[in-house]
């Protein structure tokens, strides 16, 4: 089943299981004095004297009225007295109100839960009140059960209260981000949604969720919980208005209301949560709070997180630090104390260092201001950031420890912004990344692989971080770099060139900034060019013609940036990269390479060997840099840290850079490969 079913398939399970339990309720009226058919394998009856008698001075339980009780069993058993299998697995309980008990019996499946050693039934609660209770469930030790559902195989062990004050909307959840007073902006999403539609609303405010559920039994809310098979509720004190898909569990969780828990999600160890939904294999645990918050798959609250009007992308980890009024895309990072407060963080893999203040938004009137952060910014160490600030065209940028950055747009990627330690504005370092740290690059990229744990969500997360939209990033910085100079100054400044905010920006970094930005360029489009030509001419088509035909179809110059100077000027939501059409990779590559390197009609066969040896050089000058910029950090920390050698890996065996250099052996070898059969062309036209 692929993402999109599955995402289907989800939502009808829920309706359909709330369906079943309004046709149960509604059976149990109208069962009082003769027997109701609920489905073609059951029916529902009011119990018999017997069972009366049984359950209440051989079980020892208590009810004003029995009449309201009633057993839904088996059509082949619908005559059949019951009292031996009641004393057997209902006791001490005290019932209330219309009681429905589901005689059946859980999956016969191996477990290797210790729970399973408990008897099956109802035992020993202070009361049940309008409630359907499965007695293949295990419902022990309880104080106030009151309109729940408990299936087949779920355990519901020592809990205080559990009830449904209200009606509930088990459907979709709306969160309110952005400024936390003065507007906000409101974000409403189906229990399976993606961030796809997070994206969407955020680009159009004005849109609203299409009514996908017009006809969901929970349509106008349902004052029930539901608590599945197979799941775990155990020593929570209060619970109001839950909805548990199969296999989630509330373990030792000291307050949950109005939440919605996917399978395999999780609310453990002294946790407490409202008005969230929790995807697949979520968990918030340790005495995390977690309110109005969207969660989707595998995300982590915990421990000690604060989280209040959120959206957490798949994969994401909060612990220990707050989060407020914020979306945070997949695959972020805040695993120590830190605080995010209104941050819009659509496409995500970022970090938050500790100590990081990301959230100034009070102007000392009210705190309507936001801020935009682009894909795998890094917050460093004790920097603080006062509202409004807009990184978005920035991604993979780092603020480096310690830094204050005020209200301000940059725009440009993979760059380095810290304090100045003689004072006045922070310097920047446009492309800093790219130029003195690919290692980081190339280990994000393998994380991200590696750490996309949810795989509902992976039709769509699985981005690279070198691809078209952020390559248009780096020809746009690179356009500000060259033509916003102002040659009488040596610092330049958002005045001068557009994009670098208000830090400051000498010459050394200008010049650095373009050559990073034109040499990451040049890989990308050059690497193109080798894979189509390498794949191309595999079977003996002709190397030169090939690059010929290619040239023809695409005129020269006729490829310009998405972005242009302007993106410094006007604040906007850049392209996000489920939007883009993969299958046009090589039809931009190609069209931007002729852009930056004119072809040549006249002598192709040397414009062909220059840009393939161009790329090749390219790319031994990257694996160097990588395996450099790894060795940096080995160097300094054998001459600082006794014993370093024994503990760390040093760069000759650390596996980004062996990945980096196999990478290089493929390329070198596919290089001398092409080459070779363009030199065997030529020669047979001798």
């Amino acid at each position: 089943m692929n993402a999109l079913n599955e995402f289907e398939a989800c939502r009808a399970e829920r309706e359909a299981q709330i369906a079943c339990i309004h046709r149960l309720r509604e059976c149990a009226a109208q069962s009082l004095r003769r027997v109701v058919e609920v489905s073609d394998r059951q029916v529902i009856r009011s119990l018999y004297r017997e069972e009366v008698d049984a359950l209440q001075h051989h079980c020892g339980c208590h009810c004003s009225d029995w009449t309201q009780t009633r057993l839904v069993l088996s059509k082949d058993e619908r005559s059949v007295d019951q009292s031996v299998r009641l004393r057997r697995e209902v006791s001490k309980t005290a019932f209330d109100g219309m009681v429905v008990l589901i005689l059946d019996r859980p999956s016969l499946r191996p477990t290797t839960s210790d729970y399973a050693k408990l008897p099956l039934g109802i035992h020993n609660n202070a009361l049940v009140s309008n409630s359907i209770l499965s007695l293949g469930a295990r419902v022990y030790g309880n104080g106030l059960v009151c309109d729940t559902f408990v299936g087949s195989g779920a355990i519901l062990l020592r809990c205080g209260s559990i009830s449904c004050k209200t009606s509930r909307n088990y459907q979709d959840l709306t969160v309110t981000v952005g400024p936390e007073s003065g507007g906000g902006r409101k974000i409403r999403l189906l229990c399976e949604a993606t961030m796809i539609e997070v994206g969407h609303q955020l680009k159009h405010p004005s849109a609203d969720l299409r009514d996908t559920v017009s006809d969901s039994p929970d349509k106008i809310g349902f004052r029930f919980n539901v608590v599945s098979s197979e799941c775990i509720v155990r020593e929570t004190p209060t619970i109001d208005g839950i909805y548990l898909y199969p296999a989630a569990r509330l373990d030792a969780a000291t307050n949950v209301s109005n939440a919605v828990l996917f399978s395999g999600a999780s609310i453990c160890n002294a946790s407490a949560v409202s008005d969230c939904i929790l995807q697949w294999d979520c968990t918030v645990t340790d005495h995390s709070i977690v309110t109005s918050t969207f969660l989707m798959e595998q995300v982590v609250a915990g421990p000690k997180a604060i989280v209040a009007s959120s959206v957490m992308g798949p994969d994401v980890h909060v612990s220990a630090g707050e989060v407020h009024a914020s979306v945070l895309g997949p695959n972020t990072n805040a695993h120590h104390q830190s605080l995010l407060i209104s941050v819009l963080w659509p496409l995500g893999r970022g970090n938050v260092g500790y100590g990081a203040n990301v959230g100034s938004n009070h102007t000392g009137r009210i705190p309507d201001q936001e801020t935009v952060a682009g894909e795998g910014v890094f917050w460093g160490l004790s920097t603080v950031i006062t509202f409004p600030v807009d990184l978005s065209f920035a991604p993979y940028s780092i603020i480096a420890a310690g830094t204050t950055l005020g209200p301000q747009r940059v725009c440009m990627p993979f760059s380095l912004i810290a304090s100045n330690p003689y004072g006045g504005p922070n310097n920047i370092i446009p492309g800093w990344v790219l130029k003195s740290s690919p290692y980081a690059i190339m280990r994000s990229e393998k994380k991200f692989s590696i750490r996309r744990k949810a795989k509902r969500h992976s039709y769509y997360t699985g981005w690279k971080i070198i691809r078209p939209e952020l390559i248009d990033l780096c020809l746009s910085a690179r356009s500000m770099l060259r033509y916003g100079l102002d040659a009488q100054s040596s610092n330049q400044s958002e005045k001068s060139i557009s994009g670098i905010g208000d830090s400051k920006l000498n010459e050394k970094s200008r010049l650095s900034g373009i050559k990073a930005y034109t040499e990451c360029i040049h890989r990308f489009i050059l690497s193109g060019l080798v894979s189509f030509l390498f794949d191309a001419t595999s079977d003996g088509a002709p190397v030169v013609e090939t690059v010929v035909s290619m040239a023809g179809e695409v005129m020269a110059g006729s490829r310009k940036s998405s972005l242009d100077k302007s993106i410094g000027d006007v604040p906007r939501w850049g392209e996000f990269p489920w939007e883009t059409d993969v299958s046009s990779l090589w039809k931009y590559q190609r069209a931007l390479l002729l852009n930056e390197f004119p072809f040549s009609t006249t002598v192709p066969e040397s414009w062909i060997r220059d840009r393939v040896e161009a790329f090749l050089l390219l790319e031994q000058q990257h694996a160097t840099a990588v395996f450099q910029c790894k060795n940096r950090d080995d160097v300094r920390g054998l001459q600082i840290i006794p014993g370093y050698e024994t503990s760390h890996d040093a760069a000759e065996k650390d596996s980004i850079v062996a990945d980096v250099r196999e990478d290089l052996v493929l390329t070198e070898a596919n290089v001398a490969s092409l080459l070779e059969r363009l030199d065997e062309q030529q020669r047979s036209k001798l």
